[in-house]
């Protein structure tokens, strides 16, 4: 198979091309010395802040009270083809809309991605089994907290390649590594995030996150060996001292930017958008993406300053 049959989408913006292949892999062609990206290249998206499983380190805090987001809003309509959707909540599959919303976004040539938890994974996997195999959904995310009742969830990320684990630093513990090292996974390192029920939860629970978080920044390099490839986010990148262990020339080549060079988040439930998801500094959402990605890389650049 040559590269032309694993391109899924591929773009101008800004001074820049792109190519997002098959297998999630992200090739960006410039003349010049740096990427300056006109549009996001990926949205993180709350669409929904309902969850009935009360996580007790959730940042976004959903609950059982929580709303649902606006799936009919105006600003999707400015999306380009080839952007990325990452669609999380809250359980985003809960939400009544999502269905018909994933094939407009498909319909756009826009790429959609889902995270779900571990337990509504088992509750819904036939619903999100369809929804790959109809290609509404590229991409699937897979949070696990503990290591109970992994067999269906190893079984659907070793057959499905566009499936990745996403485990929390400091709250995976060494033993739910090791149950998932040894499948040929694909795993995602999320750094933790003290918003929400996380700074409750950190502050009561101080000395394992400590003691699990630094034996995971002691050990990263061997557990990686048990794995088909392990990504960091850049809150894990920051906690974990990610860079200080790779060769720089490799760290650099790999490296996909800064939170607001070429991503932004949204919450749809509370109608903002900003930097991230723990940026405290929210602004209300437009009907256009061009004009909101302007506002988060200006707020990026005062914030450096």
């Amino acid at each position: 198979m040559n590269i032309c049959d694993k391109i899924v989408a591929s773009y101008v913006n800004g001074n820049y091309s792109v190519c997002l292949l098959s297998d999630g892999t992200k090739v960006r062609f410039s003349n010049d010395d740096t990427f300056c990206a006109a549009f996001p290249e990926s949205i993180d998206v709350k669409i929904t802040n309902y969850c009935d499983v009360g996580c007790p380190m959730c940042h976004e805090e959903s609950s059982t009270s929580g709303a649902h987001g606006n799936l009919e809003h105006p600003f999707f309509d400015s999306l380009t083809a080839g952007t990325e959707l990452a669609l999380g909540g809250g359980n985003p599959l809960d939400h009544p809309q999502l269905v018909p919303f994933l094939q407009r976004m498909k319909d756009k040539g826009v790429v959609c991605n889902v995270t779900v938890n571990k337990m509504h994974f088992e509750r819904h996997h036939l619903q999100i089994r369809k929804l790959c195999k109809d290609k509404l959904v590229h991409g699937v995310g897979i949070s696990v907290l503990s290591n109970s009742n992994l067999q269906q969830v190893i079984a659907f990320a070793k057959t499905y390649p566009h499936c990745v684990i996403h485990l929390i630093a400091g709250v995976a513990s060494p033993t739910l590594w090791q149950s998932l090292s040894g499948h040929g996974l694909k795993v995602l390192v999320l750094g933790y995030k003290m918003f929400g029920r996380g700074t409750d939860f950190a502050n009561n629970n101080k000395m394992d996150l400590h003691c699990s978080h630094a034996w995971l920044k002691k050990q990263i390099s061997t557990i990686a060996k048990g794995f088909a490839s392990i990504s960091f986010d850049n809150l894990a990148i920051e906690q974990l001292d990610v860079k200080g262990m790779l060769d720089k020339d490799f760290f650099d080549a790999h490296y996909m930017g800064d939170d607001g060079d070429f991503t932004m988040y949204v919450d749809l439930v509370r109608q903002q958008f900003a930097i991230s998801s723990t940026t405290k500094q929210r602004n209300a959402l437009t009907d256009d993406i061009n004009q909101m990605f302007a506002v988060v890389k200006a707020q990026k650049s005062n914030s450096a300053q």
